[in-house]
């Protein structure tokens, strides 16, 4: 799952409202709903608020768990096939991080650009 579903979802099994769980992390409804959506992402620290309000990891909020990881190895093989699964999630995990900020950085290029078109504008 994706960051938007599982949002919703870890929202809905604890019953809130949009408007109730923006409350409690101290932003808007609408933002919830543009997190909820897929049209938007929070921020870095935020991410990490929401984690600890859900009592789950980032892992578990970005979609990102994967497979058992404390299953007995029995050889080699299994030894590079796991190194290789972590990799993947590794660099799958940065992927995503990167992502986040990214988003984050052309919103606050796109407001930077709104701010210097109005101070042009006086």
């Amino acid at each position: 799952m994706k960051f938007n579903e599982n949002i919703r979802n870890l929202r809905k099994e604890k019953g809130l409202s949009q408007e109730h769980l923006a409350e409690k992390l101290g932003v808007t409804r609408q933002t919830i709903s543009k997190w909820e959506n897929g049209a938007a992402m929070p921020n870095l620290k935020k991410l990490t608020e929401i984690a600890d309000f859900f009592n789950v990891s980032m892992d578990t909020i970005l979609g990102m768990e994967i497979e058992n990881k404390s299953s007995v190895k029995s050889s080699s093989a299994d030894d590079n096939n796991s190194y290789s699964n972590e990799n993947n999630y590794n660099k799958e995990y940065t992927n995503q991080l990167f992502s986040i900020v990214y988003q984050n950085q052309q919103v606050q290029n796109q407001a930077n650009h709104k701010a210097l078109k109005l101070l042009l504008l006086y």
